[in-house]
């Protein structure tokens, strides 16, 4: 793999300002090289195995707006959407609501900020104000227990490092710094604490985003640096530098922007010269990104590309966001090592989201009675095993 270019490297090799000591560990990131114009042109069949649909059903009691975040667990589908955790089975069966538990009585909450289910199968529902609540299966509530709000406002994200151990973030903190506090639920109490202080020497103001995990590591990705991912250490409670994608001289380089300018700025005013990392997803297999320029005039008319590299071999394939029939994938949330789905409540451009051929007989009779009264889809895409 070829080293990162000397204009990116002087970019990211960084001391972050801020008299609390908070750091990033630099040079040990894996670099992945990104030649943005040398990419393979295929059909959805060259990296996709077959595609399944599922019709999430729709009731007085599960229709969704849309989506805010979707886990797959134990066959069964978690929705966070307007304030309030769906469940469906998995042939799309409706099971159960949050709703009834929403307001300020004993057991009731809030928000539902972010939520995460573990190996047990125990819903954890995270409020603003740090509290979390506990549902089995059938959203019984199980366990009830607040995090205090250390150096923080509220909470915004969510994550089970373990059986024991809750890692709880925001970045809405009292300091300029992004704040990780690690709960443990035996201990009742906040047991370690990793942060990154927001603004960089080099003009980056991180801000928060999403988290992605392995068996092996817990990843985030900031939203305004396309370009790295960093890594949380459960043990050490230290912040790393895990991936940077190396885009090249030609692209966007941090130092450029005027010590008052804003990215966002920057990239209106040279929409030709970025690419960003727009999502990503991570499973033990691959980390999967859709790269492009940032989509100033509507999404799907920018130029972009799909990443899968592997965690495996280090091997990296680029391929056109837009395969051959113009078909594309709307969204990445990683299902299991297997696949890919993509969440799905407007049908207006729905025949783009598959290849007929890839599709078994029970899902392309789902797909002919998709209606005005459809609740949602489900479109799962399985990853070939030579891609």
């Amino acid at each position: 793999m070829r080293r990162i270019s000397c204009i990116v490297l002087s970019a990211i090799l960084f001391g972050l300002v801020a008299c609390n000591g908070d750091s990033v560990i630099s040079g040990n990131a894996v670099v992945i090289p990104i030649d943005y114009d040398n990419y393979e042109k295929v059909s959805m069949d060259k990296v996709f195995s077959r595609i399944e649909v599922v019709s999430l059903e729709g009731n007085e009691d599960s229709y969704l707006m849309g989506y805010d975040k979707i886990v797959m667990k134990d066959g069964r589908y978690y929705i966070k959407d307007q304030n309030c955790v769906f469940v469906f089975d998995s042939l799309g069966n409706y099971k159960y609501n949050t709703k009834s538990r929403q307001g300020r009585g004993h057991n009731e909450y809030l928000s539902v900020n972010d939520f995460y289910v573990s190996d047990d199968s125990i819903v954890y529902i995270m409020d603003y104000d740090g509290r979390v609540r506990g549902l089995d299966p059938k959203l019984k509530m199980v366990k009830t227990f607040k995090v205090k709000l250390k150096k923080v406002y509220y909470y915004e994200e969510i994550q089970m490092i373990s059986d024991d151990l809750l890692l709880l973030s925001t970045d809405n903190s009292r300091s300029d710094t992004i704040i990780w506090n690690y709960y443990s639920i035996s201990k009742n109490d906040i047991v370690g604490t990793s942060r990154v202080t927001k603004m960089r020497k080099d003009g980056i103001v991180y801000e928060m985003s999403s988290y992605y995990r392995n068996d092996s590591q817990l990843l985030y990705r900031p939203r305004d640096d396309g370009y790295r991912i960093l890594g949380l250490d459960s043990e050490t409670q230290e912040v790393y530098e895990a991936y940077i994608f190396d885009v090249g001289k030609d692209c966007f380089d941090p130092s450029e922007l005027d010590e008052d300018e804003v990215i966002a700025r920057y990239l209106k005013n040279n929409p030709d010269k970025y690419v960003y990392l727009m999502f990503m997803s991570f499973n033990n297999n691959y980390l999967i990104s859709t790269l492009g320029h940032l989509p100033v005039h509507g999404f799907l008319g920018t130029d972009m590309r799909l990443s899968f590299y592997s965690l495996k071999d280090g091997h990296q394939r680029l391929f056109d966001y837009f395969f051959e029939g113009n078909k594309y994938i709307r969204t990445m949330d990683i299902v299991d090592d297997r696949c890919i789905q993509t969440f799905v409540n407007d049908y207006d451009d729905l025949n783009n989201l598959y290849d007929e051929k890839l599709l078994d007989e029970k899902s392309k009779q789902v797909l002919k009675g998709v209606n005005d009264e459809t609740n949602a889809l489900i479109i799962k895409y399985y990853f070939r095993t030579d891609i």
